[in-house]
């Protein structure tokens, strides 16, 4: 067990508001091209799960999609040599 001195200190801070992550999320699809109803299914989501969600139809992600999004979008801006928007209100080390 982890001495919890030793521990970070997770705060709400640490994760973005829904409407942040949805700025993000539609800067970084298209900085990469990648249009929500095929990105989507890519990666196991219904076909409109991303456009509901972006359009704001009172729909939220859960956290593990919200997760594998930010890592998946990473990979390929990574992979693209392009670099993406930080998520707003989000403390960066």
């Amino acid at each position: 067990m982890q001495d919890p001195k030793n521990e970070k200190k997770f705060t709400h801070s640490a994760l973005p508001d829904p409407d942040s992550f949805r700025v993000w999320l539609k800067k970084a699809l298209f900085e990469l091209g990648l249009k929500p109803t095929s990105y989507g299914p890519s990666l196991g989501l219904g076909k409109n799960t991303l456009g509901h969600f972006l359009q704001g139809d009172s729909r939220d992600l859960r956290l593990g999609t919200a997760s594998t999004l930010t890592k998946d979008l990473q990979e390929k801006a990574d992979k693209d040599g392009k670099v993406l928007a930080e998520i707003e209100g989000i403390p960066h080390a």
